[in-house]
């Protein structure tokens, strides 16, 4: 089943096409997340594989809801390759994966908060994730280290005044005295 699974990897990596994309993903779920493990966790650990090689696992994982999958996008998030690090992250929002706020606190932390591509790519997921926005690591930190027990992702939003906050409102700058 792993080299049929990486070979499915292979063609969807490379397609151009969405139906057989998509095709490949249901390929892969054919096979059963405990037998696709290793084969993803071995590519996982691999720094010099075709990024585009676990785009499609994180896309798969994305659409997954077990631990073994959500393993493999915590994974994903500390991953070296921007485009791996970046798919982690819309797999993460994609599942509403609660665990995955600490490892995108610390991502926000190392990569400073919307500073670069991975940076703002963290810190747009954490607000979608918990409904919530601060302008640094600090607050956001003290925010998760109130909420962390009691939060559950998959509510947000769902209702506003209890689990969700919005979004402070930014002058827009006037030039020439024009908005």
């Amino acid at each position: 089943a792993a080299e049929a699974a990486r070979y499915v990897l292979e063609v969807a990596a490379v397609s151009l096409d969405d139906k057989v994309f998509e095709r490949a993903l249901e390929t892969l779920g054919g096979y059963g997340n405990s037998a696709l493990d290793p084969l993803f966790v071995e590519l996982l650990a691999q720094r010099k594989l075709k990024p585009m090689l676990l785009a499609v696992v994180l896309t798969y994982a994305g659409r997954q809801s077990d631990a073994i999958s959500e393993q493999w996008v915590l994974t994903g998030l500390v991953h070296p390759v921007e485009l791996v690090q970046r798919n982690a992250i819309d797999a993460a929002v994609a599942r509403r994966s609660k665990r995955s706020i600490d490892v995108l606190l610390d991502v926000m932390e190392k990569e400073g908060i919307d500073v670069g591509l991975i940076g703002y790519d963290a810190h747009v997921a954490l607000v979608n994730l918990t409904g919530v926005d601060f302008d640094n690591i600090e607050d956001w930190r003290n925010y998760w280290s109130a909420n962390r027990e009691s939060f559950d992702p998959a509510k947000v939003g769902a209702d506003a005044g209890k689990t969700a906050i919005p979004r402070k409102q930014i002058d827009t700058p006037t030039f020439f005295g024009l908005e």
